[in-house]
């Protein structure tokens, strides 16, 4: 290989990859195989997806795609947008935290059903965009609905059914009564069309 290009956005990796090209140079371009590459990129479990093509002259290009962390659990752990559970690079991230029955093993491998945990993670994405909310927490409880808790906010997701419009009614209701994130409330969205609040 004379030269390949990286498109990778975390500065921290740019030596591991440098590195996993420096492996493959002295080898004629037609015997690299592009989903080795691939394989040695995706072994940091940061790594969402990547792709590597390369042509007879020697050049080639790889693209690496990031995990987006909107979620944390356990602490030392981030969870992206599919439910994947893989190390924290630390710091503060400002995210929520999930909460229920999980139990990290590994960096990407989680002893819970993996239905609610994923549910959890989509929640987390959608409501990583509505302004002002805290991180919060997101509870899954014991037969697998979410609830969000935010100071002394508790919204009543429910399941995944309907994901969308449930945070779409929270939205408009914290735009109809800010209030909601000052007091002690109660918002129950597991039926959107008839959403239901207390204090």
């Amino acid at each position: 290989m004379k030269r390949v290009r990286i498109s990778a956005s975390e500065l921290r990796d740019h030596q591991r990859l440098e590195a996993i090209i420096r492996s493959i140079e002295p080898l004629p371009a037609m015997r690299i195989r592009g989903a080795e590459v691939e394989r040695l990129v995706e072994e940091n479990a940061h790594v969402e997806r990547s792709s590597f093509a390369h042509n007879i002259f020697g050049r080639g290009f790889l693209k690496v795609v990031y995990r987006e962390p909107v979620a944390t659990v356990r602490g030392n752990y981030a969870v992206d947008g599919g439910g994947e559970i893989f190390p924290s690079l630390g710091g503060n991230l400002n995210l929520p935290t999930i909460e229920g029955n999980v139990q990290v093993t590994s960096p990407i491998l989680t002893l819970c059903d993996p239905g609610p945990f994923r549910t959890a993670a989509r929640y987390a994405k959608k409501l990583q965009f509505i302004e002002r909310i805290p991180p919060g927490r997101l509870a899954i409880g014991e037969r697998g609905g979410i609830s969000y808790l935010g100071g002394s906010l508790l919204v009543e997701f429910g399941d995944g059914s309907r994901l969308q419009e449930k945070v779409e009614v929270f939205k408009k209701a914290l735009e109809q009564r800010p209030e909601l994130l000052n007091g002690k409330a109660r918002l129950n969205l597991v039926d959107p069309d008839d959403p239901m609040s207390g204090n």
